[in-house]
């Protein structure tokens, strides 16, 4: 992992804490993830249901963090690819498949994204004083959320840009 971005290093080791207590926690599985046989690791991999059985991650967040513990087992001379090898093909598909499914639903990408902004929003503003020329800090207001509806601009580096 020298080679890698702090990011790229960073989030391989959360996701490694996140699957670690996982394999702790549900299965009592104590041992590093690079000592355990493809068979075993293909049952543990399956980390995506809480015990009340709704989705804990995003499907894109599960692949995410398999793409970590592969990392992660690439640089520990693993026996086994879990992202290309036909030991973990079925997992694989069953990550696809509920993939599918959420997309199919409406759901997956973002399900808790803001809405744009309604002429109604933009009336709400003004009514409340959100958006008049009454402080340096209302004016702001205004220029964000102008830029918001008029240009779709969402985070703060876009603005500042």
């Amino acid at each position: 992992m020298e080679q890698e971005s702090k990011n790229i290093c960073r989030k391989t080791k959360s996701d490694l804490n996140i699957f670690q207590s996982y394999m702790k926690t549900k299965h009592n599985e104590t041992s590093n993830i690079d000592e355990i046989p493809p068979q075993e690791l293909d049952r543990f991999l399956d980390v995506e249901r809480q015990t009340n059985g709704t989705m804990k991650y995003e499907p894109t967040s599960l692949k995410s963090i398999k793409q970590s513990i592969s990392r992660y087992l690439k640089d520990s001379n693993y026996q086994c690819n879990i992202m290309t090898d036909d030991e973990f093909y079925k997992n694989r598909q069953t990550l696809s498949a509920k993939f599918k499914n959420l997309k199919s639903l409406g759901l997956g990408n973002k399900p808790n994204a803001a809405d744009p902004i309604t002429d109604d929003d933009i009336n709400e503003f003004y009514s409340k004083n959100v958006m008049i020329a009454t402080s340096p800090r209302s004016l702001i207001n205004t220029i964000y959320i102008n830029n918001n509806y008029h240009f779709g601009q969402r985070g703060v580096t876009e603005h500042y840009n």
